[in-house]
């Protein structure tokens, strides 16, 4: 805030005041402008992880950056170059209110982001997950990844039609089991780009993970491959061989491809039919 004040002088002449005001946590600066770095965000990365992952972000200049990470005002971590620190967790406190900022040093200019107050203890941000395998259902697409804990999570689906990345579907859904989700009328005669992210239910205060990379379903990969069978006898048994055209590239790319055989015509008597058989081609 500026202020002007005009006092006049017995000569005749004018001479002017400015008052300067400058916020808290407004950039200061002796040499070129600094921009302040957003609030930083400090999380486990799970609820028995015991180091503190912090990070925020910054429009960078061309010269080095030094920050000053502040837990109230008596905890500082320098940190040089970088956008993100861990911390132990016995460094911190975790169980009470803090007030966390960080200041930017470029140069001779320096600026800070705005405060914020957190419970430490009460944040978990999952990683981004990976999906590691689909399958289809009818309409349905069920989406497969290591969960990060064994606890019910909300997980986030955005897809998109193959070539067409304004058309977006959004699904939310939250889960007992923490690595699978199915995502219902989906067409199986079209190519689907999907991706995910996830966050934890069982803190006060949780973070979204960042978003898996997206992913291409091939519409192909909807529908059961023909398979060609043949029987040969061999000394009283038979032997059966089933072929079928291998997916392409770009489907088997995708995700991989796994073919399941099961074994539904032996009779009880057979020690096969006790058991489901498998065999797996990954490409």
């Amino acid at each position: 805030m500026e202020t002007l004040r005009n006092w006049s002088s017995l000569c005749g002449y004018f001479v002017f005041i400015f008052l300067t005001t400058v916020s808290k946590d407004a950039c200061f600066s002796e040499g070129s402008a600094c921009e302040a770095p957003t609030s930083p965000e400090c999380f486990t990365k799970n609820a028995i992880e015991t180091v503190y992952n912090c990070e925020w972000s910054m429009n960078r200049t061309d010269g080095i950056v030094t920050f000053d990470l502040y837990f109230n005002s008596k905890t500082k971590f320098e940190v040089f170059n970088k956008t993100w620190h861990t911390i132990p967790e016995e460094k911190l406190i975790q169980r009470r209110e803090v007030f966390i900022w960080v200041e930017a040093h470029v140069g001779n200019s320096s600026c800070s982001s705005p405060r914020r107050s957190v419970v430490l203890r009460d944040i978990v941000k999952y990683d981004a997950p990976q999906i590691t395998s689909m399958s289809w259902s009818n309409s349905s697409l069920s989406l497969m990844w290591e969960a990060p804990e064994k606890h019910p999570a909300l997980t986030e689906v955005w897809l998109r039609g193959d070539g067409h990345p304004a058309e977006l579907r959004k699904e939310t859904f939250t889960r007992i089991n923490t690595d699978q989700v199915t995502v219902a009328n989906l067409s199986q005669h079209s190519t689907h780009w999907v991706q995910i992210r996830q966050r934890s239910t069982q803190v006060k205060s949780p973070l979204w993970s960042n978003w898996s990379p997206w992913v291409k379903v091939p519409a192909e990969l909807a529908h059961a491959p023909e398979v060609n069978v043949t029987t040969k006898r061999l000394n009283g048994t038979r032997e059966v061989t089933l072929t079928w055209k291998l997916r392409s590239h770009a489907a088997a790319a995708a995700a991989g491809v796994t073919y399941q055989l099961s074994d539904t015509q032996s009779s009880l008597g057979c020690p096969c039919a006790r058991t489901e058989k498998r065999r797996h081609y990954l490409f």
